[in-house]
């Protein structure tokens, strides 16, 4: 028999919309937000926003049309910028960390890079109540594909960096996930405000942050409510900046545009900030603020094919 009493409160959460979170703190008349803090930092740059938007705002000016791009491509642009760094730094090396790939360990190049060496997992609490659908017997950590969207609908992500000695200095590093499917660039730009998804192309500026995770979450554990079983987030997905112990940094480690049928990021700040030896590394994720969305639907660690797989490829001189 059903009962009529209401269950005692279980869980950190509180009880809000958790649409377009974390954005511009002004416009709490319509949207109860998110913890946050009264500014983000971006690392490595004297520069701080109120907002993941206004920042946006700022680096507008850096957005680019992106083109379709195979991973040849992608990787022959790695090795000719390998290269330029050769020239000026001859102790320079390479290393590209996907799961079950070689490379992330110039030191033994054949070696492959384990499951634990390079994980995802997709997360989810888009309202008015999918976190509770998408995690009824299914291992958000074991999906072949994922979003890279929003922070309610997106993927955590961490990578082993233990191959690269600890204060190595970072040259140069870039981020690259593959996208499932996608429009092509003239159909894209047909799209006319008014059309569905016109707010959801990337032939208009878009603009991700990534930001460092402040839990120690498990790939085949995590999901909108938890980080690991019976761990919770204090807000779904980690949707919480500000306090002694946020889920998510209030830290701007990398940023940039998305692509058309695949992304590559700017994450030499981010590398240098996980292999410092000054922060613990649980990871990272992105997202995009209202104004500069773009949806990617991506493949995981957990795809196939070794080429659709998402990879770092890190440039470094190591330390001696």
């Amino acid at each position: 028999r059903l009962s009529t009493q209401r269950p005692d409160h279980t869980t950190p959460f509180r009880e809000r919309n958790p649409h377009y979170v974390g954005e511009d703190l002004t416009r709490t008349a319509k949207y109860p937000w998110y913890p946050m803090p009264e500014r983000l930092t971006v690392y490595g740059e004297n520069v701080t926003a109120r907002s993941a938007r206004e920042l946006a705002d700022k680096k507008k000016h850096l957005w680019r049309m992106p083109k379709e791009r195979s991973y040849k491509e992608v990787s022959d642009a790695w090795k000719k910028l390998y290269e330029e760094w050769r020239a000026r730094k001859p102790k320079a090396v390479m290393a590209v960390f996907r799961r079950g790939g070689k490379g992330y360990d110039p030191a033994n190049p054949g070696k492959v890079l384990p499951r634990e060496g390079f994980e995802d997992c997709y997360i989810l609490a888009h309202d008015p109540g999918n976190q509770f659908e998408r995690i009824l017997g299914e291992t958000p950590g074991r999906t072949s594909h994922s979003e890279v969207f929003v922070h309610r609908r997106s993927t955590l992500w961490r990578i082993d960096f233990s191959s690269i000695p600890t204060g190595s200095e970072i040259l140069a590093a870039r981020f690259f996930f593959a996208k499932r499917y996608w429009n092509p660039v003239e159909q894209q730009l047909k799209l006319k405000p008014g059309d569905a998804y016109y707010d959801f192309t990337a032939v208009r500026p878009t603009f991700y942050i990534a930001t460092p995770i402040n839990r120690p979450w498990v790939e085949a554990e995590a999901s909108g409510f938890e980080y690991a079983r019976d761990k919770f987030w204090k807000e779904t997905c980690g949707m919480s900046w500000d306090g002694d112990d946020p889920d998510l940094l209030p830290l701007v480690i990398a940023y940039g545009q998305t692509g058309i049928n695949n992304a590559e990021m700017d994450f030499t700040r981010a590398v240098e900030y996980f292999t410092c030896g000054k922060h613990k590394n649980h990871g990272f994720t992105l997202a995009c603020p209202s104004g500069y969305f773009h949806n990617n639907n991506v493949h995981t660690s957990e795809a196939a094919k070794l080429k659709d797989r998402p990879a770092m490829m890190v440039i470094y001189e190591p330390r001696q």
